[in-house]
């Protein structure tokens, strides 16, 4: 009771404490951004902790209720930024991507919870996706986005989409009717290798993590027909539309990957063929992996470590295994100046025993604690009039030399995949963002036990000032030692007799 009562008294103080770092952990951040990492990365407090954990709640919640129409992730465009009503779906360029990665920060939420709603939203996704890669009339296809032709919040998205279509009126170039029994629905054509690549780490994940009967089938379906029509179509990715993009040898690997784990008699030796091409090219070319680019695109850095990342989580063969997380820690060696999350979760996720890599820490815990609290409304930011941020042109573009806070970044709908150094960019338009950047790199973090609940840390602070953790006192693994924490969720992992992760202090 009386632990109630104190959750209840710190709950109506923690709005007026606003998300802000300590001057420590802000210059420490600091540092990483200019490879000069000084000081000691200070953990967040048991308030921080709370903090984090009810704005990765809020943002959940909103998310379920508001942005997955049909099962799959969208961002609104409201009436204005003081107003509830919903005017049209938004940024559905990649909304099977942020599907599929919804769908894993849904695995690893199961992982950590063991909720019986994680399975629901589990289901929803896998729906969603279901009915895409049906939509086309080439089973398998997965478009951009599909949804309901009688959605009059879609229809005012894709009677435009791709530019207006003079002989199609009401559709935009790129919006097609759905055949046969999926007349009902609209999909987005252009396949892109981004949507694969989200979508197959989100199967993968899922089918890692849950081990219901009927969540298993749904995801052996999704995953046979992409394959299947991957490979009929020659590894292409092809609408049927007149809009072809072809795999990348990567994608192919990952995607034959979660296709052997669910059926490895039919594609068991192909993956091991494709494998093996991938990891020799690699070799024979001795340069490390590329990681996320720090005054350039993100997205196909990002989107090529969720492939890694794919291969990575089901792979049998250990020495498949040791190359694949060598080619994750480089990715991160190379991406911590950038201050993203993504690469730091990937690392620490990629092992049996979690890495201990302080940098890594600090990225994760810090750069979620600045995200702001829901909603994430789309916003521009201007970089260049502030004498307080270093420029630098860098062909012909304008760029900040190091990475901006969270705060200075021009709002995306998912941020991970921007880069850190852009210096002026986004719109200030009444559009709501999901949050599922922020929800992906926090339930991973859970798993890994960088972002504990602060149940699990100390006793909460009623006069909201909890001293400071050291690091390696409170949940940090020690790498190879008897207390390296049991993942947060109970979930059994592959074996693995290795922890080539590099330590860093």
């Amino acid at each position: 009771m009386l632990r109630r009562f104190v959750r209840i008294l710190l709950c109506l103080a923690l709005p007026a404490l606003g998300g802000e770092l300590s001057t420590l952990q802000q210059r420490v951040l600091s540092g990483v951004a200019r490879d000069r990492y000084t000081g000691r990365w200070t953990d967040l407090t048991t308030n921080q902790l709370l903090e984090l954990r009810r704005k990765a709640e809020a943002y959940d919640q909103r998310l379920r209720e508001r942005h997955l129409p049909g099962g799959m992730v969208v961002s609104l465009r409201m009436a204005s930024t003081n107003s509830d009503e919903v005017v049209s779906y938004e940024a559905l360029d990649h909304s099977s991507a942020w599907t599929g990665l919804y769908l894993a920060s849904c695995a690893y939420r199961w992982a950590v919870l063991h909720e019986s709603r994680n399975l629901g939203d589990v289901r929803s996704a896998l729906d969603g996706l279901g009915r895409a890669v049906l939509a086309t009339g080439r089973p398998g296809v997965l478009p951009r986005f599909a949804g309901r032709a009688a959605d009059d919040l879609y229809r005012k998205a894709y009677s435009k989409y791709g530019g207006e279509d003079p002989k199609r009126p009401g559709f935009g170039r790129l919006a097609f009717r759905g055949e046969g029994d999926q007349a009902n629905l609209v999909w987005l054509g252009s396949p892109t290798r981004e949507d694969y690549a989200g979508v197959n780490l989100g199967l993968a994940t899922a089918w890692f993590y849950l081990r219901d009967a009927k969540i298993r089938g749904q995801i052996s379906n999704v995953v046979q027909l992409v394959v299947s029509r991957m490979e009929e179509d020659s590894w292409r990715l092809d609408d049927g539309k007149g809009h072809v993009t072809f795999a990348d040898p990567l994608l192919v690997a990952a995607w034959l990957r979660t296709a052997a784990t669910v059926d490895p008699r039919r594609f068991g030796e192909k993956y091991d063929r494709r494998v093996a091409d991938v990891l020799k090219a690699r070799e024979d070319a001795g340069l490390p992996e590329p990681g996320l680019c720090r005054y350039c695109d993100t997205a196909p850095a990002f989107f090529r470590l969720a492939n890694i990342m794919a291969l990575n989580r089901n792979e049998t063969n250990q020495t498949r295994r040791l190359a694949l997380q060598d080619m994750i820690t480089k990715v991160w060696q190379q991406s911590e100046v950038t201050l993203n999350p993504w690469p730091a979760v990937a690392f620490l996720s990629a092992f049996e025993r979690i890495p201990v890599d302080s940098t890594a820490r600090a990225v994760v815990q810090g750069l979620l604690y600045e995200y702001p609290e829901a909603p994430r409304w789309s916003a521009a930011r201007d970089n260049t009039d502030d004498p307080a941020v270093e420029l630098i042109t860098v062909d012909g573009r304008t760029v900040t030399r190091y990475a901006q806070i969270l705060g200075r970044r021009p709002v995306v709908p998912f941020q991970w995949a921007e880069s850190s150094t852009v210096a002026k960019g986004g719109v200030d338009e009444p559009v709501i963002h999901p949050g599922l950047d922020l929800l992906l790199a926090y339930w991973i973090g859970r798993d890994v036990a960088v972002t504990p609940s602060e149940d699990s840390v100390a006793p909460l602070d009623l006069k909201l000032r909890a001293a400071p953790t050291r690091y390696g006192k409170t949940n940090a693994p020690v790498r190879g030692g008897t207390n390296v924490p049991a993942r947060t969720g109970g979930t059994t992992r592959p074996s693995s007799a290795f922890t080539n992760a590099p330590a860093r202090f």
